[in-house]
């Protein structure tokens, strides 16, 4: 008989192993330590690169806001708003940096109690598990918030403006006056004088230099002054975009779901197909649930493709038990 260690390799024969009640909390105290430690390295590591990761996720808002005619901001309702969501952006990503690593310590403790087969499955699942919530979140970042903000954004302009008669509000004081022709230009110049004075071509702003220093405004934010104007706090869009990462990375486990449910003969692949449209209305049901939002678009585009993936799940079930039903070899 031997003892296990979370250093040590997997043993092939679980019985082989025999700790005591106390060899098993120590082992299971260094087997969580060293997670706490990936943890806290994932942790810091986000920490440093805080500002890329928020970048990645305010950019479909910027780009949303842009194409709606606003200008792009985020405003703070607390003087440590901004402190508090970096590090807490931070520490999100950094435990799901470091979920992997992490939960292969807690499972090395786990899997020294189970047979070489036992162990296969998860040596698959862990991987595909893994990666379908990070392919989740990049599907939300690149393809889903980006149409989901600008329709949100669009609901601004569904409250028309007042019409309002209050007479005329100012004077011309040289009729026979001609407009102020400024350059269209696609980079800035390389040395600007004060008064200087160009439009960018890329976003329409309107620059000027006073006192070495350029001034800048988006002529976007001067042709779309609505009544109702989107302005969302930092901490309010961070919170909706955690959460629909979370929804997402959960909604694309749904194939897992699947192959184990046919793995442990619950189900077989036939009666989930039979009960299809049972499925198709409980996915909606989920994409509802998990969407932050509220509104159908965002829970649209997450239920389709829950829906595929569930097809993905039925096809390698479908595998799984060809597999099961060949005879074993002699």
């Amino acid at each position: 008989m031997s003892r296990f260690r979370c250093t040590s390799p997997l043993p092939e024969n679980p019985d082989e192993v025999r700790m005591s009640f106390g060899d098993h909390l120590e082992e299971l105290r260094t087997c969580v330590l060293r997670a706490l430690i990936g943890i806290v390295v994932g942790t810091a590591v986000c920490i440093y690169f805080g500002s890329e990761i928020l970048e990645f996720l305010t950019r479909p808002y910027a780009a949303a806001m842009l194409r709606r005619g606003y200008t792009p901001e985020l405003i703070n309702l607390d003087p440590t708003e901004t402190f508090r969501q970096y590090f807490r952006t931070a520490i999100i990503f950094g435990i799901g940096l470091s979920a992997p690593y992490a939960l292969y310590q807690l499972w090395k403790f786990v899997a020294a109690g189970l047979y070489p087969r036992e162990r296969r499955w998860v040596r698959y699942f862990a991987p595909a598990s893994f990666g379908l919530f990070a392919l989740g979140v990049l599907f939300l970042v690149k393809i889903v918030l980006p149409g989901v903000l600008v329709f949100l954004i669009l609901t601004n302009e569904w409250v028309p403006n007042p019409t309002l008669d209050l007479g005329p509000h100012y004077t011309t004081s040289r009729p026979d006056a001609e407009p102020i022709r400024l350059p269209i230009v696609r980079e800035p110049p390389s040395h600007p004088a004060d008064g200087d004075a160009w439009i960018s071509e890329s976003d329409g702003a309107i620059n000027w230099v006073i006192g070495g220093k350029t001034l800048r405004v988006r002529g976007a934010e001067l042709d779309n002054e609505r009544l109702v104007r989107p302005q969302y706090s930092f901490q309010m869009y961070l919170s909706f975009v955690n959460g629909m990462c979370l929804a997402f990375g959960l909604g694309f486990q749904i194939p897992i779901f699947v192959v184990v449910l046919v793995l442990l003969r619950i189900v077989t692949t036939q009666r989930i197909a039979r009960f299809r449209r049972m499925v198709v209305v409980a996915i909606v049901v989920a994409a509802a649930v998990l969407t932050p939002s509220g509104d159908m678009m965002g829970q649209m585009l997450l239920a389709v493709p829950m829906y595929l993936l569930f097809e993905l799940g039925l096809l390698v079930g479908r595998y799984v038990e060809r597999g099961r039903a060949k005879p074993a070899p002699p």
